[in-house]
């Protein structure tokens, strides 16, 4: 048998395994040291390219061992591998420590991939003919430690003549490229032999890629069966590099980058001798190009670079010109946001994108550097106009009222759909139509703490709102306090979208401002109302009239705008939303209407208080008698003691003056403006006002 005398050290993770002859009668002689439990480690020999490897299996724990050995858990494999050499035995020595139940794992089989050979457990050996042996591990999860393998190789048998078949396909050679033996074949007494031989240059080992460092005409000794031959390489250094071939594209446009497909670059190489060095070309990849992206015409070449040596491939950048330029035809944008509008250019690699920015309303949007600003809602065009050739792009924008303002408040619809859920401090505009306790809705059983909002005066589909405790909205608008409101009242609620009674809602309300009034006039034709807001009828198909008491005569003037707290005769038919609105009050003389109070009214003595009435179907104010009066209704004074104040409005006589008696003391005129002493019953003139005398 050949014995090798080696010394190696060989870095395994972060520790180090030396094998050393000293001592055994083996080839081989590895020593384990410590190392991470369960690793998988490969060691290699400079000889053989002999493999190692150590295999974690499904151990549970950690041993805790007392010498520094290989450590492997237990169902495990450690695997011996030859890249040429049979092995001819294998002594090995290892430890087993026992599992956290006292239970201990085996060395189940020691196998070869094409044989068996034989194992000798007692003496821990193992005997055979192959180039990679496994030993397997089974039983219970525990820990082995191997501490030593003496490895023996089978005796090489000698050749009696030894010579080079077929020289490897590569000869030839770049500082820094890997040994390369493929194609080379040895005839060792006639027969092929294409594995199984040691290599040496100037005197040291060397196996199948190695890494040939340094430049020069190397000769490997190859040995093999006791007898030598050589083999000769050449590893050269770059002298040079040239273009032999231009890239495909050598022409560009502002803009562009460099493309080197289809540029072939060819380097100069040589060993390096003084007398005669071996040189030769080579097409070569991996080199670098010095072009920055986005050439520009004062880009006139690249520089190309490898292994230090560079050469230069000269190119031309040109401009591109503009000839149009868009936008997007519109977008819509929440007041108070921003867009950015992005122009598109034809042809798209136009070298000058200068552009500037116009807007035709900028009360509605402003632009800068593309970007639209939404000031308040409407609709503005936004104009870019390119720097070369003038080219210009439009887009309309639409500004609307962000969503959850004040300017564009959710609808109860949308705050049952969760739209709000998770926002704060928005605004939701709605009827109150009753309130929500106990997780209830109820439109006659009122509390104060929480609203009922519908979409409609007269829907009970809703969300509650919560009136927070101590913040002054419970007193002003809390539905039991506040019943007048209920069905009536148009609000907009500033709170925050939470969960409240199971539902999508509104808690902790901070604002509630006024918006409209549902009043409802019946089919009898009239009806008085009195509000806590301005209330504004202009537009709406219903009469509004203010009363003026002088003397016996009682006056009905016609309004649009009535302050808050005064009451007014209304004349129509049906349910009009009159708009909130703030109206300056009138002088304490000018209406002779009282807002009710809840509480019953009593006839009086002069003045009398007479209330709206229908009575055997004839409506008018009639004298009161104690009937209760709401907050939101109105009753009327007057010194007249008459048993009715009659209505008997029409488009003629609208605005008319009505008097209780004929014996009128002021100067009466027909319509035609003539002069009439002793008026009878009918529509008359007086004072500047039309009065219907009964």
């Amino acid at each position: 048998m050949k014995h090798f005398n080696l010394l190696k050290t060989l870095l395994l993770l972060c520790a180090l395994i030396v094998g050393s002859l000293s001592g055994w009668a083996a080839d081989v002689t590895y020593n384990f040291s410590s190392f991470t439990s369960g690793q998988t480690v490969t060691l290699k020999t400079d000889n053989d390219n002999l493999t190692i490897t150590l295999s974690k299996g499904s151990g549970s724990t950690n041993p805790t061992w007392t010498s520094s050995q290989a450590r492997v858990y237990a169902k495990g494999s450690l695997t011996i591998a030859s890249a040429s050499k049979k092995i001819a035995s294998i002594v090995y020595t290892y430890e087993i420590n026992a599992n956290k139940s006292n239970k201990k794992p085996t060395i189940s089989s020691v196998k070869g991939s094409v044989s068996d050979g034989t194992w000798d457990s007692e003496n821990k050996t193992w005997t055979g003919s192959d180039k990679e042996i496994t030993f397997a591990t089974s039983g219970e999860a525990g820990n082995i430690g191997f501490t030593k393998l003496e490895i023996t190789y089978e005796a090489e048998e000698n050749v009696t003549s030894l010579s080079v078949k077929s020289a490897p396909t590569k000869v030839r050679y770049e500082v820094g490229e890997d040994l390369d033996m493929t194609g080379f074949v040895l005839n060792a007494d006639g027969t092929d032999v294409s594995e199984g031989y040691t290599m040496t240059i100037g005197g040291s080992v060397v196996v199948n890629g190695a890494t040939l460092s340094s430049a020069g005409k190397k000769s490997i000794t190859v040995s093999y069966g006791g007898k030598e031959v050589t083999q000769n390489i050449s590893v050269g250094t770059v002298t040079s590099i040239a273009i032999t071939t231009p890239p495909t594209k050598t022409s560009y446009d502002t803009g562009d980058s460099f493309d080197a497909t289809g540029m072939v670059v060819t380097a100069s190489l040589s060993t390096g001798e003084v007398s005669e060095p071996d040189t030769w070309t080579k097409e070569v990849t991996g080199y670098t190009v010095d072009l920055d992206d986005n050439l520009t015409p004062s880009n006139t070449a690249a520089t190309i670079t490898y292994a230090t040596k560079t050469t230069t491939q000269s190119i031309t950048v040109t401009d591109v010109t503009v000839t149009g330029v868009s936008l997007k035809s519109s977008t819509t944008i929440e007041k108070g946001k921003s867009e950015t509008l992005i122009p598109t250019f034809t042809p798209a690699n136009a070298t000058n994108k200068n552009v500037t920015w116009e807007s035709d309303n900028t009360s509605v949007a402003t632009v800068e550097g593309g970007v639209v600003t939404a000031v308040a809602a409407g609709t503005a065009t936004i104009t870019v106009t390119t720097e070369d050739g003038d080219k210009t792009a439009t887009c309309e924008v639409t500004v609307v009222n962000q969503k959850g303002g004040k300017d564009a408040p959710y609808t109860v619809a949308e705050v049952r759909n969760g739209d709000a859920a998770g926002k704060s401090n928005v605004w939701v505009k709605g009827y109150i139509v009753g309130s929500w306790n106990h997780n209830a809705f109820n439109s006659s059983d009122l509390v104060n703490s929480n609203l009922a909002l519908a979409d409609n005066y007269d829907s009970d589909t809703t969300i509650p709102v919560e009136l927070t405790s101590g913040s002054g909205l419970r007193t002003d608008w809390g539905p039991s306090s506040n019943q007048y409101k209920v069905g009536v009242m148009q609000i907009l609620v500033k709170g925050n979208g939470q969960d409240y009674f199971g539902l999508k809602a509104i808690k902790g309300a901070s604002e509630i401002e006024a918006i409209a009034e549902a009043i409802t006039v019946t089919s009898a034709g009239f009806s008085t109302y009195a509000s806590d807001f301005g209330l504004d009828f202009s537009g709406l198909d219903v009469k509004a009239y203010k009363t003026i008491v002088s003397g016996t005569t009682i006056t009905f003037d016609k309004v649009t705008e009535v302050p808050a707290g005064e009451g007014v005769l209304l004349q129509g038919e049906g349910t009009f939303e009159v708009p909130v609105k703030s109206v300056d009050a009138w002088a304490a003389d000018d209406n002779a209407f009282v807002r009710g109070t809840g509480a019953a009214v009593a006839t009086g003595d002069g003045p009398y208080n007479y209330i709206l009435n229908n009575v055997n179907g004839v409506v008018g104010f009639y004298k009161a008698n104690d009937q209760t009066v709401a907050k939101n209704r109105a009753y009327l004074q007057s010194t007249t003691a008459a048993a009715r104040i009659s209505l008997n409005f029409d488009e003629e006589t609208t605005g008319i003056s009505e008097v209780v008696k004929s014996d009128v003391n002021n100067k009466v005129f027909d319509l035609q403006g003539r002069h009439i002493a002793q008026p009878t019953k009918g529509l008359y003139i007086m004072n500047g006002r039309k009065v219907l005398i009964k």
